[in-house]
């Protein structure tokens, strides 16, 4: 019989908040870790996550291209219990559960593994795919990543008719979010950069 003082703290709920990573950007030049927040004082911590895209169904592969906004991406997260601690995974503790700010769990609950070490202390360790769309750059017209006066040009000849936009683009040139690209977001992203607003 084990002694209920050596049995490890049982965790049935887990929270992470994700920062996804800016359209445009580059996976291989984006550290996965550090998009990945814990709260204070919980008795787990993060430590593997790579990127990853869907291929086919739920296959996924990882991925090193660059972020396109409206794309889903998927981050491939371990969650590791501190010592003392262990993740709840079926039986009387029931599952333990996940909640993500910035993106969504493809499951509620966190995939658990317990083993055991050579010294019999009790490890504990939760994996999860996170799904996230990167947003784009509201005012960054072009999609270069910045928001400056060629994109105040750009938009003024879309709105004059010489140049078309893509529906990415659009979405970025709706500065005033009125749902129409018009003079009012060119005056605005003017404004913007000028630092008048």
């Amino acid at each position: 019989t084990v002694p209920s003082s050596s049995l490890p703290e049982r965790i049935t709920s887990v929270s992470v908040t994700l920062t996804p990573p800016k359209a445009g950007s580059k996976a291989e030049e984006t550290d996965p870790m550090s998009r990945v927040e814990m709260p204070d004082g919980a008795h787990y911590s993060a430590t593997e996550c790579e990127w990853h895209e869907m291929i086919f169904d739920d296959l996924f592969a990882p991925f090193s291209g660059t972020f396109e906004a409206g794309e889903t991406y998927y981050l491939a997260l371990r969650i590791d219990a501190d010592d003392g601690y262990a993740f709840s995974q079926g039986g009387p503790y029931g599952y333990t559960s996940i909640t993500v700010n910035g993106g969504t769990p493809l499951y509620d609950t966190l995939a658990v593994t317990n083993y055991m070490d050579d010294q019999g202390g009790i490890h504990s360790y939760g994996t999860v795919m996170i799904a996230f769309t990167p947003a784009g750059l509201l005012g960054d017209v072009n999609g270069d990543g910045d928001v400056n006066m060629k994109d105040v040009l750009l938009l003024r000849e879309a709105v004059a008719g010489a140049k078309k936009l893509t529906k990415d683009q659009e979405s970025r040139a709706d500065v005033n979010g009125d749902g129409d690209v018009g003079m009012k977001d060119v005056l605005k992203l003017r404004k913007i950069i000028a630092g008048a607003e």
